[in-house]
Protein backbone atom coordinates (compact mmCIF):
# COMPACT_ATOMS: atom_id res chain seq x y z
CA UNK A 1 0.00 0.00 0.00
CA UNK A 2 2.00 3.40 -1.10
CA UNK A 3 1.31 6.04 1.32
CA UNK A 4 1.16 9.74 0.14
CA UNK A 5 1.50 12.18 3.57
CA UNK A 6 2.34 15.51 4.37
CA UNK A 7 3.65 13.76 8.11
CA UNK A 8 5.82 15.31 10.62
CA UNK A 9 6.71 12.81 13.84
CA UNK A 10 3.75 10.67 12.96
CA UNK A 11 1.28 13.71 12.82
CA UNK A 12 -0.68 14.93 9.68
CA UNK A 13 -2.72 14.47 6.58
CA UNK A 14 -2.69 11.34 4.65
CA UNK A 15 -4.03 9.86 1.07
CA UNK A 16 -3.32 5.62 0.71
CA UNK A 17 -3.00 4.03 -2.10
CA UNK A 18 -3.24 0.72 -3.66
CA UNK A 19 -0.70 -1.75 -5.43
CA UNK A 20 -2.30 0.32 -9.06
CA UNK A 21 -2.35 3.73 -7.84
CA UNK A 22 -6.01 4.23 -6.73
CA UNK A 23 -6.41 6.61 -3.70
CA UNK A 24 -8.42 3.90 -1.39
CA UNK A 25 -8.45 6.21 1.54
CA UNK A 26 -7.76 9.21 3.22
CA UNK A 27 -7.71 10.46 6.96
CA UNK A 28 -5.19 11.93 9.17
CA UNK A 29 -3.02 10.81 11.99
CA UNK A 30 -2.03 11.34 15.13
CA UNK A 31 1.16 9.74 17.18
CA UNK A 32 1.03 7.44 14.27
CA UNK A 33 -2.81 6.24 14.99
CA UNK A 34 -5.80 7.02 12.60
CA UNK A 35 -7.87 9.71 14.05
CA UNK A 36 -10.75 12.08 12.98
CA UNK A 37 -12.49 11.46 9.58
CA UNK A 38 -11.48 9.06 7.64
CA UNK A 39 -12.82 8.29 3.53
CA UNK A 40 -12.52 5.10 2.17
CA UNK A 41 -13.11 4.47 -1.59
CA UNK A 42 -13.82 2.03 -3.99
CA UNK A 43 -11.97 0.53 -7.14
CA UNK A 44 -13.66 3.62 -9.02
CA UNK A 45 -12.67 6.23 -6.96
CA UNK A 46 -16.21 6.80 -5.13
CA UNK A 47 -17.26 7.13 -1.39
CA UNK A 48 -18.21 4.27 0.10
CA UNK A 49 -17.73 4.39 3.75
CA UNK A 50 -16.47 7.29 5.95
CA UNK A 51 -17.07 7.45 9.94
CA UNK A 52 -14.19 8.93 12.48
CA UNK A 53 -11.29 7.37 14.32
CA UNK A 54 -9.92 8.51 17.95
CA UNK A 55 -6.97 6.78 18.92
CA UNK A 56 -7.07 4.23 16.02
CA UNK A 57 -10.03 2.58 16.81
CA UNK A 58 -13.29 3.29 14.82
CA UNK A 59 -15.93 5.21 17.40
CA UNK A 60 -19.29 6.69 16.45
CA UNK A 61 -21.57 6.35 13.50
CA UNK A 62 -20.03 5.07 10.33
CA UNK A 63 -21.86 5.40 7.21
CA UNK A 64 -21.19 2.62 4.50
CA UNK A 65 -22.64 1.44 0.76
CA UNK A 66 -22.76 4.29 -2.14
CA UNK A 67 -22.30 7.56 -0.29
CA UNK A 68 -21.28 9.25 -3.86
CA UNK A 69 -23.33 12.38 -4.10
CA UNK A 70 -24.27 12.44 -0.66
CA UNK A 71 -24.25 16.10 1.36
CA UNK A 72 -21.66 15.85 4.19
CA UNK A 73 -21.17 17.94 6.99
CA UNK A 74 -18.01 17.32 8.75
CA UNK A 75 -17.01 14.78 5.99
CA UNK A 76 -19.21 12.19 8.98
CA UNK A 77 -22.68 13.39 8.94
CA UNK A 78 -25.03 14.51 6.51
CA UNK A 79 -27.05 18.16 7.37
CA UNK A 80 -30.28 17.43 8.93
CA UNK A 81 -30.72 21.72 8.02
CA UNK A 82 -30.14 21.18 4.26
CA UNK A 83 -33.68 20.23 2.40
CA UNK A 84 -31.89 18.95 -0.90
CA UNK A 85 -29.29 16.68 1.17
CA UNK A 86 -32.24 15.30 3.44
CA UNK A 87 -34.22 14.13 0.30
CA UNK A 88 -30.56 12.81 -1.20
CA UNK A 89 -30.42 11.19 2.19
CA UNK A 90 -33.45 9.35 1.93
CA UNK A 91 -33.14 8.38 -1.62
CA UNK A 92 -30.16 6.95 -0.63
CA UNK A 93 -30.74 5.54 2.59
CA UNK A 94 -31.89 1.84 0.95
CA UNK A 95 -28.16 1.61 0.07
CA UNK A 96 -26.49 2.33 2.93
CA UNK A 97 -25.91 1.05 5.97
CA UNK A 98 -25.12 2.06 9.13
CA UNK A 99 -22.69 1.33 11.86
CA UNK A 100 -22.42 2.47 16.06
CA UNK A 101 -19.24 1.70 18.00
Amino acid sequence: MDESAQLKSGNGKINLYDEAGLKIANGEISNYQKTGTWKYYDPNGKLKETGSYINGVKEGIWYKGDLENMNFEDAACFDANNPDAMKQFEYNKKNLTFEIL
